[in-house]
Parts: structure tokens; sequence; C-alpha cells
């Protein structure tokens, strides 16, 4: 997730050195192409849909940046849960917060599953290191209580509402023989 924000920036090359101009608006477009998922942008013709263009050219247009310690941006982690004894799929959303000068924690600030819409569960409180995106959000398999437990990790995704007039999401992407692999866009909103 670093090197995606990174490259966002055009902080870092694809080797992971650091860019010494990191105004050259030509190489951020051609960096800032690369981070999106060709099998839902790339057109027939090769080029990214009009609105990963439009995207482009606005964030490079304006310098948009993305930060860690951004608290406008999200990320989704989708689990198997044990709560009250009982297995359920649950989305868990965090953002970052800051507890003290420079220092922030992955803080949970909603949940959704089936069992918490019937039954008007309480949200876990749930608080991580910041370091969590970086290991897949590991940290909540030794999470527990007598009422609830991370079972497995399912998959994560990130979202990002920091861009004026966008909304668009990260997740992870493998593929065998494909530079289009790793954190990418994989969906992209005007709001």
């Amino acid at each position: 997730m670093e090197e995606f924000i990174a490259r966002f920036n055009y902080e870092e090359d694809w080797e992971g050195k650091k860019v010494e101009v990191t105004t050259d608006s030509v190489m951020r477009s051609k960096y800032l192409h690369t981070l999106f998922d060709y099998s839902r942008f790339r057109q027939r013709n090769g080029k990214l849909s009009p609105l990963a263009e439009e995207f482009i050219h606005r964030v490079v247009k304006h310098r948009h940046l993305i930060h860690y310690t951004d608290t406008s941006w999200t990320a989704i982690v989708r689990c198997n849960a044990i709560v009250d004894g009982k297995a359920t799929k649950i989305a868990l959303f965090f953002h970052t917060q800051q507890v003290a000068p420079y220092e922030y924690r992955w803080v949970v600030y909603d949940a959704t599953s089936p069992l918490y819409i019937k039954q008007k569960k309480k949200i876990p409180h749930i608080s991580l290191s910041p370091i969590e995106h970086e290991i897949g959000f590991t940290g909540l398999l030794s999470l527990s209580s007598a009422n609830f437990k991370i079972s497995k990790i399912d998959d994560i995704c990130y979202q990002f509402f920091n861009i004026p007039g966008y909304v668009f999401t990260i997740e992870r992407i493998e593929r065998k023989n494909s530079y289009n692999t790793g954190w990418l866009i994989t969906k992209l909103l005007k709001r």
C-alpha cells in the first residue's frame, strides 16, 4: 500500500527509487496510468476510459496527493468472524486516527454483517497498529473477546475520498506474466 501511495504521488519510480523531480507532470501522468486495473479501465483501442483519463488529468493538473495520515480514506476488511458463538461474514470499516503528534492508528468506525443487522449488535471497539495495512490486517486474528473473534481475513480494499469530485477504490490484483498487478485502482466514481 505504501508503494501505491508513493507511486500515486510520484515520489518513487517503478524500481522503488526516490524521484528527484516530483513535479514532472508527464511522468506523473504515466505513473498514474499504470495504477489502473487494465481489465476494468482499458478500452479496445488500448487507452483508458474517458473517466480514468479525466481523473488523471485533474490529479496531475491540481497536484493532488494522498497520504497515510489523511482521515479521508477507508480500509474495508472483509472477514469471517465468530460472534456470540455464531459464524458470520463481517466487513470492518477502518480509518486512520491521530492519537498523538505524528502517531496514528487504524480504528473501526463501522461494521456490516447479517448478524449485526438482525440483532442490532454494537460495533466492537478495535484499534490497530499503524502498519496493519502493510501486513494485511493480520493483527485482527489475534484479537478476541468472549463474544467476538475474527477467524479469517478474506480480502481488503481501500477507498479514497480526498480527490475533489471523485471516489476511488484500490484492491490487490495478482496476475502472472503481467506488469498490471499489485495494488490497483479497481473502481472510480464521480461524485
